[in-house]
């Protein structure tokens, strides 16, 4: 035995707005995959979730094709300041691993102390220009 129900009202899918949404590609074709599936057997409803699928896909693949602007590193972080800022954390890193040797430690337990990154903070603020 099998029981149909019918609906008076029309049923309809905004799958434009249900897709634009997402603005992870892969989310959005995940997303795709399970409307495909609901709306299996009604032709109408698969094209047009075809169409609003593939107009969504080149519009993206539009953006993307613009050249994208590399920023051009900043020549003010070059030279001794930098190197006299990455000696002091590489020493302040390496003082705090050294320090676990022989002692159990939580994964969660933070190898660097507060008073560890204000300190580092405040050489980055005077070492490095703003």
């Amino acid at each position: 035995e099998t029981i149909h129900v019918w609906g008076e009202a029309p049923f309809l899918f905004d799958f434009k707005k249900i897709l634009k949404d997402r603005t992870s590609l892969i989310t959005r074709h995940a997303l795709y995959q399970r409307l495909l599936t609901e709306v299996d057997g009604d032709r109408a409803l698969t094209m047009d979730l075809s169409r609003v699928y593939s107009e969504l896909a080149s519009k993206v693949e539009a953006i993307s094709s613009k050249p994208v602007v590399v920023p051009k590193p900043s020549l003010a972080l070059v030279g001794d300041n930098l190197m006299h800022l990455h000696n002091a954390v590489q020493t302040k890193v390496m003082e705090r691993i050294e320090g676990t040797y022989g002692r159990f430690m939580s994964l969660t337990d933070p190898i660097l102390l507060q008073s560890d990154l204000d300190e580092l903070s405040d050489q980055a603020i005077s070492f490095l220009p703003a």
